[in-house]
C-alpha cells in the first residue's frame, strides 16, 4: 500500500498505531501516530543517533541528563495534557497526531497538521431513525469483529451514561458473558453507582462493584505515574487502575464508550452557544470593543461581565474556558510568568484549532485532540499495566462516516440543551427513554480528601525544599495556598514532582 500511494494510505489507517517509515535512499525517517492519539511516539537525538520510543522514560537513559522543558509548562498548568510537540523534557519531543515528522541529517521537518475529523453535513441528509439504526448496526459489527478475531470475554465500564449503556446493551448480544464494572470508593458516594446498577439490571448482565480504599489510592499512585510518564490530568486514575486490575481477572478487552465527540459531546453545545454570542458581539467595531467591554462590566452585572469577556477574547480562548484548569490569582502570582497567562501555548493551539473548519467541527476537533487524547492515552497505558486492551466501538470508521454527515441538529439539540441526539435515540431504542435522558455525572472523586490523607506524603514531598519542582517554583510560598481552592494547581505540582522523581531514578 505504501509503495502504491505513500502518505495518503497511512493517513487513512485506523486503530492505535505508531508508524515508522525508513527511506534509505533519501536518508529520511518518517514518523506518524494515529489521529486520535491512542498511541504516542517520542524522539530524542543524541549526537549522530536518533532514539524513538512510544514512551519518554526509556529515552532518558541515553545521553546527558535532560532538564524540564520550560516551554511545556504553560500546557502542563493549563491542561495537564501535552498535545503539541513538547514533552515534559527539553530534548525529547513527541509526534503530533495527524502530522508527519521527518528526520534527516539536516534536522526535523513537519507536515501541516490534519484534523482528525471530517464534517460534511450536506453530503448525506439523514432521518433520525435511519441515523440511529446505522449507529446501532455499525457498533454491533465492530463488536462482532472482536468475537470473530477470537476474543472470548469482554468487560464494559458502566457509568450509567448514554455511551457506556449503548456499548453494554449491544455487547451482551454478541458476548453472553459480558460483564459490567463500576466502583465504590471508601468514604465517598459514587453518584454513578445507582445508575450503573439500574442499567445492568435492565440489561440482565452481572455488575462487579470494585471497592477502592484509601490504601489503594496511595499504593496505586506510583504505578499511575510510572505508566503515564506525564502529569495525569484526572484524579481518578488510581480507581481506574483498580477497576482494570479487577477486569483483567475475567476479560482481555475493555469496550469503552469514549470517543463520541464527533456525535456531539456535551461541551459542544456550550461552545456553540458561546460562538453564537461571539458572532453577535463581534459586530461591534474593533476599536470600540475595549470601551464597550468596560461599559458592560460596569453596568451589566454578572451577565455584563460574561458578555465583556466574550467580546475581548478570541473564539479558541472561549472554547478553552470549558477545559482549562483554572488557577487562583494567588497561585498564578507565585507560579510566575513561566506558566503563561493560563492558556496553552501557541504550539498546542495551532494543532488543535483549525479555522477553516465549521465552528462545531472546530470544537469537536479540540475536544478530541485535548481531553480525548488524554483519556485514550491514559486508558491504553493503564490497560497495558494489567494486560487488557481498550477498544472504542464508537470510533469505528463506519460510524465516523455517519457522524461526519450528520446535520448540526442531530449533533446537538440547542433548544433542548441535550447533547448527542442520535446516541440518545439509540439508547432509548435499546434500554429506555428515561435512561437516554439521564445527564452524565462524570467520574467524580474526593480530591481534597485524598491530597490531605492517603496522598499526604506525596504532597509533602512536592512542597519540600528538596522537591523537583522546587527548582522551578517557590514551593515555600505555594505551600501556603489553601488546598481546597487550589486543588488543580496542587495536583499539577504533586504529579509533576512525582514524574520528575521517577524520571531521575530511571536516568
Amino acid at each position: 500500500m505504501w509503495k502504491r500511494s505513500g502518505r495518503p494510505t497511512a493517513q487513512q489507517l485506523q486503530g492505535d498505531y505508531a508508524l515508522l517509515q525508513l527511506d534509505r535512499r533519501a536518508g529520511a525517517l518518517e514518523l506518524l501516530v494515529d489521529r486520535y492519539g491512542q498511541s504516542s511516539l517520542f524522539v530524542r537525538r543524541v549526537g549522530e543517533q536518533v532514539w524513538v520510543c512510544t514512551e519518554p522514560f526509556p529515552l532518558l537513559t541515553s545521553g546527558p541528563r535532560l532538564s524540564v522543558a520550560v516551554e511545556a509548562l504553560p500546557d502542563i498548568f493549563a491542561l495537564r495534557v501535552l498535545t503539541g510537540r513538547h514533552s515534559v523534557w527539553d530534548g525529547i519531543r513527541q509526534v503530533v497526531p495527524g502530522q508527519w515528522l521527518t528526520l534527516t541529517q539536516a534536522g526535523l521537518s513537519e507536515s501541516p497538521p490534519v484534523p482528525c475529523h471530517r464534517f460534511e453535513p450536506d453530503k448525506s441528509p439523514w432521518l433520525m431513525a435511519d441515523a440511529a439504526a446505522q449507529v446501532t448496526d455499525g457498533t454491533r459489527r465492530r463488536i462482532e469483529r472482536l468475537r470473530d478475531e477470537g476474543v472470548a470475554e469482554v468487560a464494559v465500564p458502566l457509568s450509567g451514561g448514554v455511551d457506556s449503556t449503548i456499548i453494554a446493551a449491544i455487547a451482551r448480544t454478541v458476548f453472553p458473558s459480558c460483564r459490567g464494572y463500576t466502583m465504590r470508593m471508601e468514604g465517598f458516594s459514587n453518584p454513578e453507582l445507582p445508575r450503573a446498577e439500574e442499567v445492568a439490571r435492565r440489561l440482565g448482565i452481572p455488575l462487579t462493584i470494585v471497592p477502592v480504599s484509601a490504601a489503594d489510592v496511595r499504593s496505586r499512585f506510583p504505578d499511575v505515574i510510572a505508566r503515564l510518564q506525564e502529569p495525569p490530568r484526572h484524579f481518578n486514575n488510581m480507581p481506574m487502575l483498580c477497576m482494570l486490575d479487577a477486569i483483567s481477572n475475567s476479560a482481555s478487552v475493555v469496550l469503552a464508550g469514549d470517543g463520541v465527540e464527533q456525535f456531539g459531546a456535551g461541551s459542544l453545545g456550550f461552545s456553540l452557544s458561546l460562538a453564537a454570542r461571539k458572532r453577535s458581539l463581534d459586530r461591534v467595531p474593533f476599536a470600540l470593543r475595549p470601551i464597550v467591554a468596560t461599559l458592560l462590566r460596569a453596568t451589566g452585572g454578572a451577565r455584563g461581565a460574561r458578555l465583556a469577556g466574550i467580546l475581548r477574547k478570541t473564539l479558541p480562548e472561549l472554547v478553552l474556558q470549558i477545559e482549562l484548569l483554572e488557577a487562583t490569582a494567588a497561585a498564578r502570582e507565585i507560579l510566575g510568568a513561566q506558566v503563561g497567562s493560563g492558556l496553552p501555548t501557541s504550539d498546542t493551539l495551532s494543532r488543535t484549532f483549525f479555522p477553516e473548519l465549521p465552528v462545531d467541527e472546530m470544537f469537536t476537533t479540540w475536544v478530541t485532540t485535548s481531553l480525548g487524547r488524554a483519556i485514550n492515552r491514559r486508558n491504553t497505558r493503564l490497560g497495558q499495566q494489567v494486560g487488557v486492551r481498550f477498544v472504542y466501538p464508537l470510533l469505528d470508521p463506519s460510524l465516523l462516516a455517519v457522524a461526519a454527515t450528520l446535520p448540526l441538529e442531530m449533533r446537538f439539540d440547542i433548544g433542548g440543551s441535550l447533547s448527542k441526539p442520535v446516541l440518545r435515540r439509540v439508547c432509548a431504542n435499546l434500554v429506555g427513554g428515561d435512561v437516554a435522558e439521564w445527564s452524565k455525572f462524570g467520574f467524580a472523586t474526593p480530591e481534597v480528601e485524598w491530597i490531605q490523607e492517603p496522598l499526604r506524603e506525596v504532597y509533602e514531598q512536592a512542597f519540600s525544599a528538596d522537591s523537583k519542582v522546587a527548582e522551578l517554583f517557590d514551593v515555600e510560598q505555594l505551600r501556603t495556598l489553601p488546598i481546597a481552592a487550589n486543588k488543580q494547581t496542587v495536583w499539577t505540582l504533586m504529579t509533576l514532582d512525582s514524574v520528575l522523581r521517577q524520571a531521575a531514578a530511571v536516568a
